[in-house]
Parts: C-alpha cells; sequence; structure tokens
C-alpha cells in the first residue's frame, strides 16, 4: 500500500509545501520520496496526475505492485482518489483516519 501526506508552506523550513510518499508494508511505513508541490496543480487533476508518476516510481514502472493509496481527507484527495479508482480499479483508496 501507498501513502502521501502534505506539509503546509508554514510548517516546512524550506519554505514549499511538501508531499511525502510513503510505501506501507506488513512491517511499518518505509518513506519514498519527498516532492516539493508548489508547482503541482491542488485540484484533483493535479493531484491524481501526482499519484499515477508517484505509482510509477514507486513501483519501478509495474503498478500491478501497488495495493492503493491512503490520503488526507480533503474534497480535492476524495475526487482525485474516484479518478484514480476508474483508471486502477483494482486499488484501494481511502481517506486517512488522522485527520
Amino acid at each position: 500500500d501507498a501513502a502521501s501526506g502534505g506539509w503546509r508552506k508554514k510548517y516546512c523550513e524550506q519554505g514549499a509545501g511538501l508531499v511525502n510518499f510513503c510505501a506501507l508494508t506488513a512491517t511499518g511505513a518505509l518513506l519514498h520520496d519527498v516532492l516539493n508541490c508548489s508547482t503541482v496543480r491542488k485540484d484533483a487533476d493535479g493531484i491524481a496526475d501526482m499519484l499515477f508518476d508517484a505509482a510509477e516510481k514507486m513501483s519501478g514502472g509495474d503498478c500491478s505492485r501497488i495495493a492503493g493509496w491512503i490520503l488526507d481527507n480533503t474534497k480535492a484527495n476524495w475526487a482525485a482518489m474516484k479518478q484514480v479508482a476508474t483508471r486502477h480499479p483494482d486499488w484501494i483508496m481511502r481517506g486517512g483516519v488522522a485527520h
């Protein structure tokens, strides 16, 4: 499984919003990548594109290795999850429980 979480600009020492991508395994979460998202569109299309790109990188090009995504519970994220589910209906798309 995979998860992403965003950090607002005001919380980042770098001065830009960041998104982290983690692989969730049976033994814990592994940080895969951190993306400066200041140039990423914050709408559903932009978020879905970002997830597709991250899935390609995380899986080494074999997206069947991805079980799904866990994202923050924003309206744009939920709309992106619906878009992703139409392209990858076997992926499990969920909002996080911590928010």
